[in-house]
């Protein structure tokens, strides 16, 4: 952050790319800026995880006002909403709104007993989250829906996913972006 004194309202984008250490600070001038930027700062992490930069790590970040002389967590005044759940509102109705039905993001799971291979329509926000547990968390839930039981993470990398239910079925997910098919 620069060394300009903050006036009442000021906003600034914390992030930290692996806790435990001191945050990273950026100020920004609208609550939509400070969400874009978190997203962005999130996918540069699982940027460099997945192409082996970090062996893993654990971020945090949000948005803070400056207000009655301290830096605190913003809130959306109108809905009472912290800064994740309105970020999460926020992005998704500006990607609805942006996306054609065609790049839609989606989830292909392959079933790798049969060979079927099925296609999950998923939130927008799935390729926007601000944290790779979300995104993991995402991709369970389509491999879930299909395979009708829990199922288990055996690993991941090159943007693919492997899980296995308790009976032994294998399954493969691929996030990507195209049309859900009917």
């Amino acid at each position: 952050m620069n060394d300009k004194t903050p006036k009442e309202g000021d906003l600034k984008v914390w992030w930290i790319p692996q806790i435990p250490m001191k945050p990273f600070e950026q100020p920004v001038q609208t609550p939509l800026e400070g969400a874009v930027l978190c997203r962005a700062l999130a996918l540069y992490d699982l940027f460099q995880f997945e192409n082996n930069v970090k062996p893993d790590y654990s971020n945090a970040g949000g948005l803070q006002v400056f207000e009655d002389g301290e830096w605190i967590d913003w809130y959306d005044d109108e809905t009472g909403d912290d800064f994740n759940e309105w970020m999460d509102a926020a992005l998704a109705e500006r990607q609805e709104v942006a996306m054609s039905e065609e790049a839609k993001p989606i989830v292909e799971v392959l079933d790798r007993q049969t060979g079927e291979i099925t296609t999950v329509g998923a939130s927008p926000m799935l390729m926007g989250v601000r944290l790779r547990i979300n995104y993991d968390h995402s991709v369970y839930q389509a491999v879930r829906k299909i395979a009708g039981e829990p199922v288990t993470l055996e690993g991941c990398g090159d943007q693919k996913y492997h899980y296995t239910t308790g009976a032994g079925r294998r399954f493969t997910a691929t996030v990507k972006m195209g049309k859900e098919e009917a």
